[in-house]
């Protein structure tokens, strides 16, 4: 798990930070799907490189250097959340100098912030597309893991901020020769140092030009010295400030209230200077210095973040900062002085033990990550640092512990974890760690059985349209909250898609006790949900899959408890259904014949026959409907199309059936005047279907309007736009279009006039005129003339009774088809039966 990787990256204490970073880095390419990934400073309109992962043909590394405007970081810099694309196809990203340059297709950035303030971006890219959309749930992954980096870099400037002023502490220590003075620099409105001010001085440093302490405080140099203007020390002091380079030298003094030489050591200290004046009284002032310098080093770790200890080599508290006694609640003088065992009774052992081995070891011990109790009930994460102190012998005297408070890194990896492995919308697992669960059961399933249970909740997509998509998201909440209530803290419960759910149920012995179960949890969901003042019902459809079936894998399972799920829907919902080993059965002969389809299709091909399409009264053929058949009739046309549709073969039936009739309509014996070939809702929509009938219809040298696409009723439901541009398509390209089995489903005579379509098929029940009980006589000539207003031919088809045929003498439906007629031929029965040679 990405989450898991990274904390561990940042947890290593054997890593340095720009190991960290080039860790975190390749772990973000490999979990994100990116080959770039890169840590940025920016400074101005400079970008450096800090840390990089990048194959090897990339040559890049640390220190690199752009113009930002030649990247895009200025676009995430200027965004509130992470920024990035899938395709620089876009002009704004095409067009962009970091495109031009680089040539990156892909892109991912957020931004990075330390101490408050922007330092720099996390990026990631790809010099290829990637093939999938950055989604919601890899945005935020990438903005957690920019905030973990700023934890990282964030944590070595305190620590580089803390040595900083250990370092300034003991040079000041180191120039403690005798009289010390602290100035800081006077300067004009152009910014050039004209003098210093005296901030600080020792007594014995006032003694040397005969002034009390309080006389030089605030004064300025060259009021009190006027004459170190014209000796050169003033110019060496402004060096000083203005190179930062440390400054000593011999000087002798010659006046009235002076007459003495010092060994003057001078160093940059903030925007002045620190210097020293070694003379006989030099060990006092040097001590005078030191306690003043403790005092501010005191200070200084007071106003650090980290909790900094001292404790002497039997582990004893001697010194602790302010952050310390923040954190337990206690006065400094409460903690000081006590012995570590006492301030943390419970974790007594573990902490003195790793006190104990620092100092053996005589060697810092970094990157302890621990769990510490700071109070009665406040446990906090700390990673410590244990660096024993030496004396000038080598010994050991003592310890400092640094401890940097976690807690927050913890809670953003627990964040990280739940947005990896929990929906967000319900707290429920997600699909991957339903899986991952599931997947662990089936390794052992011949000792804890186990079954899958699939739901889909009915009136979700009602809810959604007609209160509103919170609504729907507080339906969806409503129900992982029964979920939660119906099962064991044993059983996963997940939700897996928009309104489907999972349920993983450990240690059920038998189906019939899981199908048992189900009907239960089914039951506890018919309950009304209260959303917003209404009373909402959403009942469930559960499919369930036990493991005695012996399906191998998780994929298996779920894809039988799906089946079954659907087909409770589809017998009525609110129901159970279980996966039986015969259901299984049926499902292997279905894959079965799937696997033979195909290698039928990619071998010898299908069967094709010919309904005849006739002419009422003369007989003659006015055209044929191409039927596909298995070879040998070993599978029903139906369960053909079934299996085809699931497997997606359907678009080679499809293109067998366009094939095959064309070819028939190009032989010059065939008389008719058209081929109708069937298509359904998935051809229709594929582009591929219109590009192969045009190649065809061209190949052949056919006339578009000889191919008639016929179309289910159903397909037109609902005036589906897409539906009606895929018919506009063939219609601008000539083809004409019939609905077949029209007038007995739900399409209305409104709809009809809207529908580009060229003729209308009439379903046969709108043709039994003898029957009482259902005469369609009026209805049917009701839609015929109709049809005929709209300029739409009419056809009669599934005729295979003689009243039926009357009827279409009595409506003038002059043309028709059916087994009356005759049976679906074989190409060459149609020819030889109806073949004439056409004029040439």
């Amino acid at each position: 798990m990405i989450a898991a990787e990274l904390f561990a990256a940042a947890s290593d204490p054997s890593m340095s930070l720009q190991a960290k970073l080039e860790r975190m880095l390749r772990i973000g390419c490999e979990g994100l799907g990116f080959e770039l990934g890169i840590v940025s400073r920016i400074e101005g309109d400079r970008y450096e490189v800090v840390a990089v992962h990048a194959p090897g043909d990339l040559e890049i590394g640390p220190g690199a250097t752009f113009a930002l405007g030649e990247t895009y970081c200025r676009d995430v810099l200027e965004a509130t959340v992470p920024m990035g694309f899938d395709s620089a196809a876009d002009p704004h990203w095409a067009d962009h100098p970091a495109h031009e340059r680089f040539g990156l297709e892909a892109y991912l950035g957020a931004r990075i912030r330390v101490l408050g303030r922007v330092f720099g971006t996390l990026n990631f890219s790809s010099r290829e597309a990637r093939p999938s959309p950055v989604d919601g749930g890899t945005r935020r992954v990438i903005a957690q893991l920019a905030h973990w980096i700023g934890n990282e870099l964030e944590r070595e400037e305190l620590a580089a901020g803390l040595r900083r002023s250990e370092e300034m502490m003991r040079g000041v220590l180191s120039t403690s020769l005798d009289g010390i003075m602290v100035f800081e620099s006077v300067r004009d409105d152009g910014g050039e140092i004209v003098d210093f001010r005296w901030l600080d001085v020792n007594p014995a440093g006032a003694a040397m030009v005969q002034r009390g302490v309080g006389e030089l405080l605030g004064r300025r140099l060259l009021d009190v010295l006027p004459g170190i203007e014209t000796d050169g020390l003033f110019a060496s002091y402004r060096r000083v400030v203005e190179s930062g380079e440390r400054f000593e030298t011999e000087h002798c003094y010659s006046h009235d209230f002076l007459n003495a030489c010092f060994a003057i050591s001078a160093r940059k200290l903030g925007d002045g200077f620190v210097v020293s004046f070694a003379d006989i009284s030099a060990l006092r002032r040097a001590q005078e210095e030191t306690e003043r310098a403790s005092d501010e080093l005191r200070l200084i770790l007071d106003n650090v973040p980290a909790m900094v200890w001292y404790k002497d080599r039997d582990s004893r508290v001697l010194r602790v900062n302010a952050a310390v006694a923040e954190a337990m609640g206690l006065p400094k003088e409460d903690v000081e002085g006590r012995m570590t065992w006492s301030l943390h009774p419970r974790e007594a052992e573990a902490y003195c033990r790793a006190d104990r081995e620092a100092m053996e070891r005589r060697t810092p011990i970094r990157g302890i990550i621990e769990r510490v109790m700071m109070g009665p009930a406040d446990a906090r994460w700390v990673s410590t640092d244990k660096i024993p102190i030496l004396g000038a012998r080598g010994e050991v005297e003592g310890l400092i512990v640094v401890s940097t408070d976690i807690t927050k890194l913890k809670k953003t990896e627990e964040t990280l974890r739940d947005a990896v492995e929990r929906d967000a919308l319900t707290g429920l697992a997600n699909r991957e760690t339903f899986v991952r669960a599931l997947s662990e059961c089936v390794r052992s399933a011949s000792d804890a059985p186990f079954a899958v249970l699939m739901l889909d909740f009915d009136r979700f997509k009602s809810v959604n349209d007609a209160m509103g998509h919170q609504a729907g998201d507080e339906l969806l909440c409503s129900i992982a909250a029964r979920l939660r209530e119906a099962v064991k803290p044993k059983d996963v419960s997940a939700r897996v898609g928009g309104d489907e759910f999972a349920v993983l149920v450990r240690d059920v012995a038998t189906g019939e006790m899981a199908e048992q179960l189900a009907e239960r949890l089914r039951r506890a969901c018919e309950a009304p949900h209260l959303l917003r003042g209404q009373e909402v019902r959403s009942t469930a459809s559960i499919g369930v899959a036990h493991s005695a079936l012996g399906l191998e894998s998780a994929d298996q399972l779920i894809a039988a408890a799906d089946r079954a799920m659907y087909a409770a829907k589809a017998g009525g919902r609110n129901m159970v259904r279980r996966v039986t080993r015969g259901d299984l059965e049926t499902e292997f002969a279905r894959v079965r014949v799937a696997r033979e389809l195909g290698a039928l299709l990619a071998g010898p091909g299908l069967e094709a026959s010919f309904q005849p399409v006739v002419e009422l009264g003369s007989g003659r053929l006015k055209g044929v409907e191409v039927l596909s058949r298995w070879p040998g009739g070993g599978v029903r046309t139906s369960e053909l199309i079934d299996v085809a549709e699931e497997s997606d073969l359907i678009l080679d039936v499809a293109r067998f059936a366009l094939r095959s009739g064309l070819e028939v309509m190009a032989d010059p014996v065939y008389p008719g005047e058209f081929v109708a070939v069937k298509l359904g809702f998935r051809e229709l929509l594929h582009p591929a279907t219109v590009a192969f009938a045009t190649a065809e219809l061209e190949r052949l040298g056919v006339r578009p309007d000889a191919l008639v696409v016929e179309i289910d009723e159903r397909t037109f439901s609902d005036t589906r736009a897409d539906v009606v541009a895929a018919i506009e398509e063939l219609r601008a390209r000539g083809v004409r279009v019939a609905i077949e089995k029209f007038g007995m489903g739900s399409t209305s005579l409104g709809q009809l006039q809207l529908m580009p379509v060229d003729i209308v098929k009439l379903d046969r029940r709108l043709l039994n005129s003898e029957d009482a009980l259902f005469d369609m006589t009026t209805v049917t000539r009701a839609l015929v003339e109709f049809a005929r207003q709209l300029g739409i031919d009419v056809i009669g088809e599934g005729v295979e009774h003689r009243h039926q045929l009357t009827m279409l003498e009595r409506l003038d439906v002059r043309v028709w088809q059916g087994y009356l007629a005759s049976r679906p031929l074989v190409r060459s029965e149609l020819l030889r039966r109806y073949g004439v040679r056409r004029a040439a």
